[in-house]
């Protein structure tokens, strides 16, 4: 791995320093799309020229529309810098 020199290891695994994480990661791994559909879905972006590969759409969707809402707030709370 780059950057990795004689004697030295990669830090242990995130089941060892956060239970609740592992968890959640092994869930994850539960619910996931299989591999091989992830592939297709890159192959076929990579071909139509387009730069985000979506698994979840929906969900994407969802998160972009309260990202979104959660920026515009923080800039209306933003006092006006005449720019």
């Amino acid at each position: 791995a780059l950057g990795m020199g004689p004697g030295m290891r990669l830090p242990s695994p995130r089941v060892e320093e956060d239970p609740v994480a592992a968890g959640f990661d092994e869930s994850l791994l539960g619910l996931g799309m299989p591999p091989d559909r992830v592939a297709e879905l890159t192959l076929d972006a990579v071909a139509e020229g387009r730069f985000l590969v979506m698994t979840h759409p929906k969900v994407t969707l969802k998160r972009i529309e309260q990202r979104y809402h959660e920026l515009r707030d923080a800039a209306a709370a933003c006092p006006d810098t005449g720019y």
